[in-house]
């Protein structure tokens, strides 16, 4: 009984070890340190620069907490130097627990300081067209419980612009915050 005893108390003890050296482990882990992974999938999945000129912030419990800041996604190829899009700040939170039940539980989505440039060349095509087409898209998983709930707080959007250059019809327009708000 004493052997069952103290196996039983070495195994909890091993347990506590694992659960604590992985709260240790995962909240020390610095996502900066991930993000030359990060820029190189999105080349291989979207063929454009990606970069990440400021810091990721990274909270795990109770929200997993996700702030990026100065973010630049390239155009597509024959659309300029001119980017796709850029955000001075990015902030996502997530519930954590509901992800064990395959649920997306997310607060209100932050986007501060984004401009977004959106074209069509003389041809109709558009710098979004490499984006949405299927053979520029991953494999679709045969899984379809994937993510079985998705829930969104809200969507905050702040500072925000949109330059529209349509070289077909010869149109160009902008739209920042200020001028919506001066209509």
């Amino acid at each position: 009984m004493k052997k069952l005893f103290k196996l039983f108390l070495l195994g909890v003890g091993l347990f506590l070890i694992l659960i604590i050296g992985a709260g240790v482990t995962i909240t020390h882990l610095d996502p900066n340190n991930y993000k030359k992974f990060i820029i190189t999938k999105v080349k291989e999945q979207t063929g454009r620069d990606l970069i990440l000129g400021g810091a990721i912030k990274l909270e795990y419990y109770p929200w997993i907490d996700i702030e990026i800041n100065d973010v630049t996604l390239g155009n597509a190829k024959g659309f300029g130097e001119q980017p796709f899009f850029h955000v001075d700040n990015f902030k996502l939170r997530i519930k954590t627990l509901p992800l064990l039940k395959k649920q997306l539980n997310m607060d209100i989505m932050q986007i501060r300081g984004a401009m977004i440039y959106l074209a069509k060349n003389k041809q109709g095509i558009t710098n979004w067209d490499d984006l949405i087409q299927e053979e520029s898209r991953p494999e679709k998983s045969s899984d379809p419980g994937l993510l079985s709930a998705l829930m969104i707080g809200g969507l905050e959007i702040r500072n925000a612009g949109l330059i529209w250059d349509d070289q077909a019809a010869d149109i160009n327009y902008l739209r920042d915050r200020s001028e919506l708000i001066n209509r």
